[in-house]
């Protein structure tokens, strides 16, 4: 559960954003102040208070998290954020859902950096159709064809409601295909998610 929920949960809520920001390699974009800051608070400030209960300790969880942070900044472990973003969708709803659910449960209130880091998903499955079964996307100059299986789906949120980020985030965040409940029912999730994709947008 801490290595699901830590650090498994860590890299996906990061991965996106890390391919946003122009990053190649985890220990890479530890060395860069805000990035490392980022994955600090998610860590310390989110997924900790998320993951506490009566098996999982405060305490157990900060240590383990310390840990997490020691690994992503291992000079000698050269994993690649893209590889990270196989079947991202996925891996987002198995390890990051419950944490969203758990934080509001527990803190009553929007957990930004969850919230950021589903944006930069969302943002990462903006792509264009190569063929009936492919697709590719661009960030930051990095080109990477999507194993992803919503990667269709996703392909057709961006064709049909692109054009308005918030609407096209509504949606998205209602399908319960994609994530077994309507992530726009925790209050205010949805308008950051949309606040931070518009960021991101308008970085680019």
């Amino acid at each position: 559960e801490l290595k699901l929920r830590l650090l498994n949960g860590a890299h996906t809520f990061t991965c996106g954003l890390a391919v946003w920001a122009g990053f190649t390699f985890v220990n890479e974009a530890m060395e860069n102040r805000d990035f490392s800051e980022f994955i600090t608070n998610l860590l310390d400030d989110e997924l900790t208070p998320a993951i506490r209960s009566d098996k999982i300790s405060t305490e157990e969880a900060s240590i383990f998290a310390h840990d997490v942070l020691d690994r992503f900044r291992n000079p000698f472990l050269r994993h690649r954020w893209l590889s990270i973003c196989l079947q991202y969708s996925s891996k987002m709803k198995m390890r990051n859902i419950l944490n969203i659910r758990r934080y509001y449960e527990k803190e009553k209130s929007v957990p930004e950096r969850m919230a950021a880091g589903l944006a930069g998903w969302l943002l990462f499955m903006k792509t264009k159709k190569i063929n009936d079964s492919r697709f590719a996307g661009n960030l930051s100059g990095k080109e990477y064809v999507l194993q992803d299986d919503a990667a269709e789906k996703l392909h057709d949120y961006w064709e049909k409601e692109g054009s308005d980020t918030g609407n096209l985030v509504t949606k998205v965040l209602k399908d319960q295909i994609l994530w077994g409940e309507d992530l726009t029912a925790y209050p205010r999730f949805a308008e950051r998610v949309n606040y931070y994709l518009d960021l991101m947008l308008t970085s680019e």
